[in-house]
């Protein structure tokens, strides 16, 4: 929309038809004005005294000194065009809000699984209730009032909203039950049961500490506390941790909040190696594992460019520290190792040749 004074009669005309629509306030011509195009797209705000976008967050406009909005129009024009289209579709005109939309909590947790190293499923089940609660809004319900009002407006929300609202809840409700996920929440509890059992066995048989150095190193750290502790509650305190394991202490711990597993599983138990020395190690043990062995056998296949026909009589150990220092030189040249990985590929495909 053009600033005030610009010559476009027309669209200014639209603009002080907008704000004595939505204001309540009467033309001050006596000639009937029709409805504005972008009536039912923005919201007037007693708040602030600006009108809001219905669909995009942090986008409202001001009237100037002479009582005229200037930017709904052009904003409409460029963002959300097919809503200006009579001849758009009900599909065409959600897939133009949905680009810019207050449904923002579609895009919010989308990005929420995006940064999320270590999606779980119940982080799924939390953003599909929190994408239920907030489609339902939209949509028309007798035993609830509230639902497909503009609470702000008390206006009920526009057709083709509430059907995108419905088409977007039914979506839903075809892939949520598909996921199978009361099924995964059911089965967590055997399967928690079955990972603690497996967990403690191979704590006792390879990471358990043994009692009297753990007592020595708990002695040693807590050697300067007890200089400016109560020795009986010092006393009491170290009694307490000697009689549980770290194992044990780690699974009558309450749950980690999603705050402290923001960093992943790795941070998670890097920050708490002093808390679980021995734990901590037999966890960093298993999450060195890569979740594939792709890479792996990558690596290895590159083993025929190291041991050559006059090296075969190389020691294991020393194959696998050449090769690591091979790693090594490769990952600091990126352009060197896809060469090379180009080449191997290449080469097993055309065989001696």
């Amino acid at each position: 929309m053009t600033e005030p004074g610009s010559g476009n009669e027309a669209e200014t005309h639209d603009v002080v038809n907008l704000e004595d629509e939505l204001s309540g306030q009467s033309c001050a011509a006596p000639v009937a004005k029709p409805r504005s195009k972008v009536h039912d797209h923005f919201t007037l705000k007693v708040q602030d005294d600006r009108y809001h976008c219905n669909y995009c967050r942090n986008i409202s406009y001001k009237r100037n000194k002479t009582g005229v909005v200037s930017g709904p129009l052009k904003h409409l024009k460029a963002t959300h065009p097919k809503l200006l289209d009579e001849s758009s579709t009900i599909p065409q005109k959600r897939t133009s809000i949905f680009d810019h939309c207050e449904v923002q909590p579609f895009h919010d947790m989308t990005l929420q699984v995006k940064s999320n190293e270590y999606p779980s499923i119940s982080l799924y089940a939390l953003i599909y209730i929190h994408l239920y609660r907030h489609v339902e809004k939209y949509i028309p319900e007798t035993s609830k009032p509230t639902h497909g009002i503009d609470q702000t407006t008390q206006q009920k929300y526009p057709d083709w909203l509430i059907s995108a609202a419905k088409d977007a809840y039914n979506k839903m409700d075809k892939y949520y039950p598909e996921s199978d996920g009361l099924v995964y929440v059911v089965a967590t509890g055997p399967i928690i049961n079955k990972y603690k059992k497996m967990i403690t066995n191979e704590w006792n048989q390879h990471y358990k500490p043994n009692i009297s150095t753990s007592s020595e190193d708990m002695d040693s750290a807590n050697s300067t506390s007890q200089l400016v502790e109560d020795l009986f509650s010092q006393q009491m305190k170290s009694q307490n941790l000697q009689t549980k394991s770290e194992i044990d202490r780690y699974l009558t711990s309450p749950v980690a909040n999603a705050n402290d597993t923001a960093g992943g599983p790795v941070k998670w138990w890097m920050d708490r190696k002093f808390e679980y020395p021995s734990l901590s190690q037999m966890a960093l043990d298993y999450l060195a594992v890569p979740g594939s062995g792709a890479s792996v056998e990558r690596m290895f296949s590159n083993g025929v460019d190291l041991i050559s026909h006059r090296r075969h009589s190389l020691a294991s150990e020393t194959i696998q520290k050449a090769m690591c220092l091979r790693g090594w030189k490769l990952s600091a040249n990126q352009t060197e190792f896809k060469k090379l990985h180009r080449q191997s590929t290449v080469e097993k495909f055309l065989g001696d040749k």
